[in-house]
């Protein structure tokens, strides 16, 4: 504080004058008190326009604390970016030392909307504090043997496949993947005749993973099917990729040799656009796991909307 402040008014020391920190501060009359706060209120905009905010507010406490009963500098305390908990105290204190100011209604409504928005984030806190004691705890750590493992890691260590055949198999994927046809692992290995789809099935149920993957790990864990359930609904799931596939090959195969071989006036007219480029096939989607579970009756589709639901629910409580 500087020493025009000091000499004009004598207000309490600072917390390092610890030897007159009790002494009583002698009553001003009115007219002081606001000749003094004018000085002080100088010394606060200083403060506030070096973007010393800090300073302002306990240089304006310290008068405060010197002259409580003096209005104007309460009012001007709250105009200096005071956090919302001290807002409330000090709204608090001025409704209570001043109820017939002019400006006492809208303080009240103010110290009304911080409890407002104290009440909702409250409930808001209790709300998630619910879903997290409803949240089921993830499954202990899985031991070394059983950790989460690619398929052709897996498949090549229980020697399903050997490395030429994951390799081929890697290749052909990457090879549809830059055609734009991304396909899996399995399907692939399935094409090439590596595997058969009871072999791939039985490798996808034993396969080790997060608990949390794919659909059908999700409801062998929540309960809601069993394993052998999970095996014969990815069994049908994969024999119907591998026929839509077979029948996309096919058609993909005959349009290639259209395309390269036939004369542009014998290509036939309905695979062929106003432009006269040939139509490429349309390749179907796979059906989704949980349509085939619900086609074999082992869940309902409400079932699935609200297992779905809670999955989300948990890998955001677990992953957010």
């Amino acid at each position: 504080m500087s020493d025009e402040v000091t000499a004009s008014a004598p207000l309490p020391p600072s917390n390092d004058a610890a030897g007159d920190a009790d002494a009583p501060t002698p009553a001003l009359p009115p007219t002081d008190v606001a000749a003094v706060f004018a000085v002080v209120l100088e010394r606060i905009k200083v403060l506030v326009a070096a973007n010393d905010k800090a300073g302002a507010r306990r240089l304006c406490q310290r008068f405060i604390a010197a002259q409580p009963s003096y209005a104007p500098a309460w009012l001007h305390l709250l105009r200096l970016d005071v956090a919302p908990p001290d807002e409330m105290l000090i709204l608090e204190q001025v409704i209570r030392r001043f109820p017939d100011h002019p400006l006492t209604p809208r303080l009240q409504q103010r110290l009304a909307q911080h409890y407002a928005l104290l009440q909702q984030e409250e409930q808001r806190v209790m709300a998630l504090l619910h879903d997290i004691r409803h949240v089921p705890s993830a499954p202990p750590p899985p031991k070394e043997a059983d950790a989460p493992q690619r398929l052709g890691a897996f498949l090549l260590r229980t020697r399903l496949i050997t490395a030429e055949q994951l390799h081929a198999a890697l290749r052909e994927q990457q090879r549809r993947s830059l055609r734009g046809e991304p396909v899996r692992l399995g399907v692939v290995l399935v094409l090439q005749n590596t595997l058969s789809c009871e072999q791939l099935a039985t490798a996808l149920v034993e396969q080790p993973r997060d608990s949390f993957g794919e659909l059908g790990d999700f409801l062998v864990w929540r309960q809601a099917i069993t394993r052998p359930q999970m095996q014969t609904a990815l069994m049908y799931q994969l024999q119907a990729t591998i026929a839509a596939e077979y029948e996309y090959v096919g058609a993909r195969a005959a349009w290639e040799l259209q395309r390269t071989t036939m004369p542009q006036r014998t290509r036939p007219l309905w695979r062929r656009t106003a432009t006269g480029t040939l139509v490429p096939p349309h390749r179907s989607a796979p059906p989704r796991l949980g349509d085939v579970l619900v086609s074999l009756g082992y869940v309902l589709p409400k079932q699935i909307e609200e297992l779905l639901y809670e999955r989300e629910r948990i890998f955001n409580a677990w992953f957010a």
